[in-house]
Protein backbone atom coordinates (compact mmCIF):
# COMPACT_ATOMS: atom_id res chain seq x y z
CA UNK A 1 0.00 0.00 0.00
CA UNK A 2 3.02 2.38 0.84
CA UNK A 3 4.64 2.48 -2.17
CA UNK A 4 0.59 2.92 -4.16
CA UNK A 5 -0.13 5.41 -1.80
CA UNK A 6 3.21 7.33 -2.62
CA UNK A 7 2.94 6.90 -6.47
CA UNK A 8 -0.69 8.24 -6.60
CA UNK A 9 0.13 11.19 -4.76
CA UNK A 10 3.38 11.73 -6.75
CA UNK A 11 1.27 11.18 -10.15
CA UNK A 12 -2.10 13.27 -8.82
CA UNK A 13 1.06 16.16 -8.62
CA UNK A 14 2.13 16.12 -11.85
CA UNK A 15 5.80 14.26 -11.29
CA UNK A 16 5.09 11.18 -14.09
CA UNK A 17 2.08 8.70 -15.05
CA UNK A 18 2.32 5.30 -12.81
CA UNK A 19 3.38 2.60 -15.20
CA UNK A 20 4.54 5.29 -18.02
CA UNK A 21 7.50 7.12 -16.03
CA UNK A 22 6.63 6.77 -12.58
CA UNK A 23 7.15 3.03 -11.45
CA UNK A 24 6.38 1.32 -8.04
CA UNK A 25 8.97 -1.12 -6.66
CA UNK A 26 11.62 -1.22 -9.80
CA UNK A 27 13.17 0.87 -12.20
CA UNK A 28 12.79 -0.60 -15.60
CA UNK A 29 15.69 -0.13 -18.38
CA UNK A 30 13.15 2.32 -20.26
CA UNK A 31 12.69 4.49 -20.85
CA UNK A 32 15.48 6.45 -20.09
CA UNK A 33 13.57 9.53 -18.17
CA UNK A 34 11.69 8.05 -15.45
CA UNK A 35 11.21 7.70 -11.73
CA UNK A 36 11.05 4.69 -9.54
CA UNK A 37 9.92 4.16 -5.78
CA UNK A 38 11.39 1.80 -3.82
CA UNK A 39 10.59 0.74 -0.01
CA UNK A 40 13.04 -0.35 2.72
CA UNK A 41 12.86 -1.30 6.15
CA UNK A 42 12.23 1.67 8.36
CA UNK A 43 12.56 2.73 12.00
CA UNK A 44 10.11 0.68 14.89
CA UNK A 45 6.51 1.59 15.10
CA UNK A 46 4.81 3.45 17.82
CA UNK A 47 2.64 2.05 20.40
CA UNK A 48 0.28 2.84 22.90
CA UNK A 49 1.41 2.72 26.43
CA UNK A 50 1.45 -0.73 27.20
CA UNK A 51 1.27 -1.92 23.48
CA UNK A 52 -1.01 -4.46 24.06
CA UNK A 53 -2.81 -3.41 20.74
CA UNK A 54 0.05 -3.25 18.39
CA UNK A 55 1.68 -0.18 16.99
CA UNK A 56 -0.82 2.28 15.86
CA UNK A 57 2.17 4.28 13.63
CA UNK A 58 4.49 2.84 11.10
CA UNK A 59 7.54 4.44 10.16
CA UNK A 60 8.41 2.68 6.67
CA UNK A 61 11.01 4.41 4.40
CA UNK A 62 11.21 4.63 0.86
CA UNK A 63 14.10 5.71 -2.06
CA UNK A 64 13.15 7.80 -4.61
CA UNK A 65 14.92 7.46 -7.62
CA UNK A 66 15.20 9.47 -10.68
CA UNK A 67 16.91 8.86 -14.05
CA UNK A 68 17.76 11.01 -17.06
CA UNK A 69 20.08 11.70 -20.17
CA UNK A 70 20.18 14.75 -18.70
CA UNK A 71 21.80 15.70 -15.76
CA UNK A 72 19.91 18.95 -14.86
CA UNK A 73 16.82 17.75 -16.15
CA UNK A 74 17.33 14.35 -13.53
CA UNK A 75 18.71 17.26 -10.86
CA UNK A 76 15.58 19.38 -11.34
CA UNK A 77 12.54 16.76 -11.43
CA UNK A 78 14.54 15.45 -7.94
CA UNK A 79 14.31 18.71 -6.50
CA UNK A 80 10.96 18.84 -7.45
CA UNK A 81 10.17 15.24 -5.72
CA UNK A 82 12.23 16.15 -2.60
CA UNK A 83 10.25 19.29 -2.38
CA UNK A 84 6.88 17.57 -2.53
CA UNK A 85 6.98 14.58 -0.58
CA UNK A 86 9.49 16.78 2.38
CA UNK A 87 6.62 18.93 2.85
CA UNK A 88 3.98 16.32 3.87
CA UNK A 89 2.70 16.92 7.50
CA UNK A 90 -0.92 15.58 7.97
CA UNK A 91 -2.04 14.89 4.93
CA UNK A 92 -4.35 11.97 3.47
CA UNK A 93 -2.91 9.52 1.19
CA UNK A 94 -5.07 7.41 -0.81
CA UNK A 95 -7.37 7.09 2.61
CA UNK A 96 -4.11 6.87 4.70
CA UNK A 97 -3.31 9.42 7.31
CA UNK A 98 0.22 10.18 6.88
CA UNK A 99 1.73 12.24 10.02
CA UNK A 100 4.82 13.56 7.93
CA UNK A 101 6.80 12.36 5.40
CA UNK A 102 10.52 13.36 6.22
CA UNK A 103 13.76 13.23 4.12
CA UNK A 104 16.49 11.67 5.62
CA UNK A 105 19.18 13.89 3.78
CA UNK A 106 19.77 16.03 0.83
CA UNK A 107 19.07 14.41 -2.39
CA UNK A 108 22.26 13.06 -4.05
CA UNK A 109 23.95 11.78 -7.11
CA UNK A 110 24.29 7.85 -7.44
CA UNK A 111 26.55 6.34 -10.54
CA UNK A 112 25.79 6.96 -14.03
CA UNK A 113 24.10 3.61 -15.30
CA UNK A 114 25.62 0.86 -18.40
CA UNK A 115 23.77 3.67 -20.73
CA UNK A 116 25.23 6.43 -19.19
CA UNK A 117 22.17 7.67 -17.54
CA UNK A 118 22.33 10.14 -14.89
CA UNK A 119 20.77 9.39 -11.75
CA UNK A 120 19.84 11.41 -8.39
CA UNK A 121 18.09 9.73 -5.61
CA UNK A 122 16.56 10.37 -1.67
CA UNK A 123 15.55 8.34 1.47
CA UNK A 124 12.57 9.24 2.88
CA UNK A 125 10.83 8.07 6.18
CA UNK A 126 7.14 8.02 6.59
CA UNK A 127 5.27 8.39 10.07
CA UNK A 128 1.70 6.93 9.23
CA UNK A 129 -1.17 5.27 10.82
CA UNK A 130 -1.17 1.89 10.55
CA UNK A 131 -3.45 0.46 7.77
Amino acid sequence: MLLDEIGTFLQTNSIGTLGTDLFEGFMPDTPDACVAILEYPGSPGEYTFGGATGAILEKPRIQVMVRNTSFPAAQTKMAAIYALLDAVTKQTLSGTQYHRIQALQPHFGMPRDINLRYIRACNFEATKDVS
